[in-house]
């Protein structure tokens, strides 16, 4: 782990959560994405390529 080991669930490439004042942005593609990227795993996430990062989302239980 990059931060010395202190972190104890999920992944170093977290996106924060932003709150929505507007509906335009709450159904955006991205916001809708935020808590899906952040539950996938270190594994997963830190794929060395495109090809193993998709070989490793198809395998990945959310």
């Amino acid at each position: 782990m990059e931060d010395g080991g202190r972190q104890t669930r999920g992944h170093s490439k977290k996106i924060p959560k932003s709150k929505c004042l507007r509906n335009i942005k709450m159904f955006s593609f991205p916001h809708r994405m935020e808590d899906i990227w952040n539950r996938l795993s270190e594994e997963v996430v830190a794929a060395e390529s495109e090809h193993k990062f998709k070989e490793k989302l198809d395998k990945c239980s959310l």
